[in-house]
């Protein structure tokens, strides 16, 4: 029987075997929520279909240079979207292998994230390739990477809290990483990429005929190269390839359907087909090879938290799950896609419209029309590169003014919108009436500024609502957190203790009870809350055998400076004892009493 996921105890010396981890992952992916594997391809589809589309446009379309500023842009978006949607994915995940209840993801966790993988994601770009050519740090710099993405769960942490705890993970059992890396990572994959989409396309465009023959040969022998290095990856790439290239001709044979592929048999030999098939081997295993680092990650974690030992108790506990209805929807889900493809591969060649036989085209004419649809956008790749003027600045210059060219068309066009709406306020309301006299442009300028001041309105309601949300999101936060804590701790429970959680989170829950009336269980949080801060300024030592008497004694003798704090904690001491222990009721006002109280033990102020 197959070992459960979470149920092994790892040391520090020797970790999960990397074929368990890889096992482990494979069941993961197979068992987590559709969801979950729905937002890595949210996220990672449409970076890599505009990377290809890129990498052919630039190759070889013939005004290339004239959009490789607003191409390059769109796809450093595209690729902080597709880090940001890893990251969801991993953090999926973890949740359904730890069995916990996946957090809720507010705006401010979101940009959070998005913020942090912009930061670290962005030098992997630099940092990968160069370890690659020194061979020896690769393994490192790919897990801590992937590591990244793996512990960024929205919360407040900042970067480098980040990276040290990822490059903390990054170099746990090295062994184990560099068998990952050689079973599932799709790294080199990418590499066989770069060389069909950077390399291959340009000599083609501009070497000769004896240097592209060559090009291929070295490509052919590096892919034999990566066989042993990439077995997985590289196997997985053929299957696609021939699946791609065999299936367009079954169809035709059998059934009489003609396809792209079909009617285009050349395709099946370009590089823009093998970085296709390299695109499509990534998104295959790019998931898994995630998973294994979720499952690497929360194995290191457990070296000092102990959260496996957690999981697998809690899985004796609930048993094992029953996911027969959620593999039957994914059944389901990838028959309708089938469906859908087989659909889609129909004829794709459109009908021309001929002209009537009763009417003579004229030879300018027919050259006009001609140049016409060879100057439209999908025929403009067909051009020779040396039919569009190029300038005399360098690449980096027509690249930096093409990028500043598209921020000048976006701010013209958001412009070109606004004057747009003042126009139509100004010809619906601006102009005179018959009969107006001379009031008219009076009448027209007052209406055109209050088409200005309604904008404005308008601009500060969008501010008034987007803060108002942004505060409910952090409230939101915030009852969650008390919700958690409620559950965490039960207040009714003797064994409590202030080191249980901190002021803040003490703080909150108080508040929560509050707002639902509940003022004992409150008066006791807000206790607690005030022990714990008076532990954080070093005034007393909290243990769980020490009765409030001990702590006010600990206070009075550590507190010289404060002659008014054991006072204050003596008066806190007597209100909540009075409640807690006594018939006083709690109310409202008991409660706020409290809270003075805690404030001049704390700051050292007279009553």
């Amino acid at each position: 029987m197959r070992r459960g996921l979470f149920e092994r105890r790892t040391t520090e010396a020797a970790g999960p075997g990397a074929i368990d981890l890889a096992e482990e992952a494979v069941h993961l992916v197979r068992l987590a929520p559709a969801r979950t594997l729905a937002a890595y391809y949210v996220g990672t589809l449409p970076f890599v279909l505009g990377l290809l589309y890129f990498f052919a446009d630039m190759a070889y379309a013939g005004d290339a240079a004239a959009r490789c500023g607003a191409g390059a842009l769109a796809l450093t978006g595209l690729y902080v979207w597709m880090k940001c949607w890893q990251a969801v994915y991993c953090q999926g995940l973890r949740a359904y292998a730890a069995q916990d209840t996946p957090a809720s993801w507010t705006w401010g966790r979101l940009l959070r994230m998005g913020v942090r993988q912009a930061i670290l994601q962005s030098t992997a770009l630099v940092a990968l390739p160069a370890a690659l050519v020194v061979v020896a740090p690769y393994a490192w710099m790919h897990a801590f990477y992937y590591s990244v993405n793996a512990l960024d769960g929205g919360d407040v942490e900042s970067p480098r809290a980040l990276a040290e705890r990822a490059w903390a993970q990054a170099r746990l059992w090295p062994m184990q990483n560099h068998l990952l890396i050689w079973l599932l990572s799709p790294g080199l994959l990418v590499l066989c990429a770069a060389l069909y989409l950077g390399v291959l396309p340009v000599i083609e465009v501009a070497g000769s005929a004896w240097a592209e023959q060559m090009a291929w040969l070295y490509a052919v022998i590096l892919l034999l190269a990566l066989v042993p290095l990439s077995p997985l990856g590289i196997v997985l790439s053929l299957n696609m390839a021939i699946a791609i290239g065999m299936i367009p001709m079954l169809l035709r044979t059998l059934f009489g359907v003609e396809t792209f592929f079909s009617l285009n048999a050349s395709v099946l030999m370009s590089s823009m087909f093998a970085a296709v098939v390299c695109g499509l081997a990534y998104l295959a295993l790019d998931p898994l090879m995630r998973a294994a680092y979720v499952l690497r990650c929360f194995y290191g974690e457990s070296l000092e938290t102990g959260e496996d030992l957690r999981v697998a108790l809690r899985s004796a506990r609930n048993g094992a799950r029953n996911d027969g209805a959620r593999r039957a929807r994914r059944t389901g889900a990838l028959v309708l896609l089938a469906v859908a493809a087989g659909l889609c591969a129909g004829p794709g060649q459109a009908q021309a419209e001929t002209p009537s036989a009763g009417r003579a085209i004229a030879p300018m004419e027919l050259d006009e029309a001609i140049d016409a649809v060879l100057q439209q956008r999908e025929y403009l790749w067909r051009l020779p590169r040396e039919y569009v003027a190029q300038g005399e600045e360098g690449p980096f210059s027509q690249f930096m003014m093409g990028v500043a060219e598209t921020v000048r068309e976006w701010v013209d066009a958001a412009g070109d919108r606004v004057a747009g709406f003042i126009r139509w306020i100004r010809e619906l309301f601006g102009s005179a009436r018959p009969g107006m006299g001379g009031g008219g442009a009076d009448w027209g300028r007052t209406v055109t500024a209050l088409g200005v001041g309604l904008l404005a309105l308008a601009a500060l309601l969008t501010v008034v609502l987007a803060l108002r949300l942004w505060r409910r999101s952090r409230f939101e936060q915030v009852e969650a957190i008390a919700t958690e804590d409620a559950a965490a701790v039960d207040l009714e429970d003797e064994e409590v203790s202030a080191a249980d959680l901190p002021e803040d989170r003490w703080v909150g829950l108080a508040e929560d009870l509050a707002r639902r009336g509940e003022y004992r269980l409150a008066l006791r949080a807000l206790f607690l809350a005030g022990l714990a801060r008076l532990d954080t300024l070093g005034l007393i030592r909290l243990a769980r055998g020490k009765t409030n008497r001990d702590y006010l004694a600990e206070l009075a003798r550590r507190g010289g400076d404060r002659p008014q704090a054991a006072e204050a904690f003596r008066r806190c001491i007597r209100l909540f004892e009075g409640v807690w222990y006594g018939t006083r009721e709690a109310n409202a006002e008991l409660l706020e009493q409290l809270g003075g109280e805690q404030r001049r033990m704390t700051d050292g102020s007279a009553e």
